[in-house]
C-alpha cells in the first residue's frame, strides 16, 4: 500500500485556486477539508483545524488515499482586496473599516496574517487582535 510523503501530499493538494479535498485513512476514517488555510503538512504528519479552532494531527503513514472534491473554492472578495493592499510594492499603509464601526490601520505587511475568515493583527501595543473578514465595509489607502 502507498505511503504518502510530505512532497507527494503537497503536490496533490496545492491548487490555485484551492480545491476542497478528502483524506481517507487506512482504518476507515475520513477527513474532509472544504476551506483553505485549515491544514498544514509536516514531515510525517498533516495538522488540521476545525471551525471551532480545535487542532488535530494525523500521521502521513495512516493515509490510504486523497481525492479532490468538486469545484475550486471561491476566495471571499474582502480577502482578495486585502491581499492586494498587503502585496503592493512598495508597501503603502492602509486602513480597514468594519461594519461594526471598528477600524484597523496596517502600517506594515508583517503585522498581520489573514486566515480563511479573519485578520489576525498585532496592534501598536503588541497585542493580538482578530477581525472578521465578513465585516469589512471598506479598505482604503492612507494618505501621506
Amino acid at each position: 500500500m502507498k505511503t504518502w510523503t510530505q512532497d507527494a501530499l503537497r503536490k496533490k493538494l496545492r491548487h490555485e485556486p484551492f480545491t476542497p479535498f478528502q483524506v481517507l485513512f487506512k482504518d476507515g476514517r475520513r477527513w474532509t477539508c472544504r476551506r483553505p488555510y485549515t491544514w498544514l503538512i509536516g514531515k510525517t504528519w498533516v495538522g488540521t483545524v476545525d471551525r471551532s479552532g480545535n487542532s488535530r494531527d494525523y500521521q502521513l503513514k495512516d493515509i490510504s488515499s486523497v481525492r479532490l472534491l468538486g469545484e475550486p473554492w471561491k476566495v471571499p472578495s474582502n480577502r482578495v482586496s486585502l491581499e492586494k493592499f498587503a502585496r503592493r510594492v512598495p508597501f503603502k499603509p492602509f486602513e480597514v473599516r468594519f461594519e461594526d464601526g471598528k477600524r484597523w490601520t496596517c502600517r506594515s505587511p508583517r503585522a498581520f496574517v489573514v486566515s480563511n475568515a479573519s485578520i489576525h493583527a498585532v496592534d501598536r501595543t503588541g497585542r493580538l487582535r482578530n477581525y472578521e473578514l465578513r465585516l469589512i465595509s471598506k479598505i482604503r489607502p492612507l494618505s501621506g
